[in-house]
């Protein structure tokens, strides 16, 4: 649910939203398997995410989310699938601005468990 909630910039639970967006997780799974997987990402990330490692990270996401738990993934495969994403944003962003961080998903996005410096940009 994290990855989500990362993903799409809010709560797992909004009842401000309407019914059939107010659970994160039922709204982030339907707009996957409807291939609409690009409208519910956090707009302040949307024009920085290489498609090819959204999808890899939204692959990994919505599995973990299964109803079933024989689907869901380990902790070993969701980190595989996470450093998979994060190598292909990576070459991405060595492409497209040669003098990208490593990092610089983790400063578009306020990863909670990070410290403040890599919040504030400052290294």
């Amino acid at each position: 649910m994290v990855l989500i909630e990362l993903l799409c910039g809010r709560p797992a639970l909004d009842r401000s939203l309407d019914e059939d967006e107010c659970s994160l997780a039922k709204w982030a799974h339907e707009s996957t398997e409807k291939g609409k997987v690009y409208e519910i990402i956090d707009f302040n990330i949307k024009s920085q995410i290489f498609l090819k490692s959204l999808k890899e990270f939204v692959r990994i996401a919505d599995r973990c989310l299964s109803s079933e738990s024989k689907r869901r993934p380990t902790m070993a495969k969701i980190l595989v699938a996470l450093e998979r994403s994060l190598t292909l944003q990576n070459k991405f962003d060595s492409r497209v601005r040669p003098d990208a961080s490593t990092l610089s998903f983790a400063r578009l996005i306020k990863w909670p468990f990070i410290s403040p410096e890599v919040n504030s940009g400052i290294y």
